[in-house]
């Protein structure tokens, strides 16, 4: 899958850039994994990712990158300010922020079950309930 970088873009990186969500998750995976025995290609699903990762494929690396790493395997969908400057990045300007909060949400919620298991529950249930607040998706559980 190839993602694009727009030729306006205020990023440095102006060619296009190949992303492999697949190899970019099981590099985050292995370094996550405390006692590097685990292999994380084992336990995730191929298809899974890249179908979740498709949810992204019309923006640009930096947001995909930012999305899956920072906001999923790195818990920042549950902090606000992570949220509103991702919103208000290039990517999402043209969207009112009711639907990027609504395309964040579904992003978040559908997060494949090898990778979830990574993740705390209680940090990824905090980011859904953040995301449903602000998309008023009312799937919150407090």
């Amino acid at each position: 899958m190839m993602m694009q970088t727009e030729e306006n873009s205020p990023n440095n990186n102006l060619k296009r850039i190949n992303i492999d969500p697949y190899e970019m998750l099981i590099r985050k995976l292995e370094r996550m994994s405390w006692n590097g025995l685990s292999d994380p290609e084992f336990h995730l699903d191929k298809s899974a990712v890249i179908m979740w990762f498709s949810q992204f494929r019309e923006y640009s690396d930096e947001v995909v990158k930012s999305a899956m790493i920072e906001g999923i395997l790195n818990n920042q969908f549950h902090n606000i300010s992570y949220i509103l400057n991702l919103v208000q990045s290039n990517d999402f300007r043209a969207m009112p922020s009711m639907d990027v909060y609504k395309l964040l949400y579904k992003f978040v919620s559908s997060v494949p079950k090898a990778i979830e298991e990574w993740i705390d529950d209680s940090d990824l249930a905090m980011s859904q309930n953040v995301l449903a607040l602000l998309s008023q998706s009312h799937k919150v559980n407090f």
